[in-house]
């Protein structure tokens, strides 16, 4: 798959090319797949706390 492919919006693509750009099957990841990005990336968790408004000022804008 080609870089221009790979930075396309998920969504604008079918579902056999996202697997193909993640690297992944309709199973999902292998075991040692899923570790060796476990190791590389952490845990799929968000960091708690923080102060980002921005989606108070996004939702601020909103009203009528």
């Amino acid at each position: 798959m080609s870089k221009e492919q790979k930075r396309q919006a998920f969504y604008t693509q079918s579902p056999e090319e996202v697997l193909q750009a993640v690297d992944a099957t309709e199973q999902g990841l292998s075991s040692s797949e899923a570790e060796k990005r476990l190791a590389e990336f952490g845990h799929n968790e968000l960091e708690e706390g923080g102060n980002d408004q921005s989606w108070s000022n996004s939702s601020s804008n909103l009203r009528i």
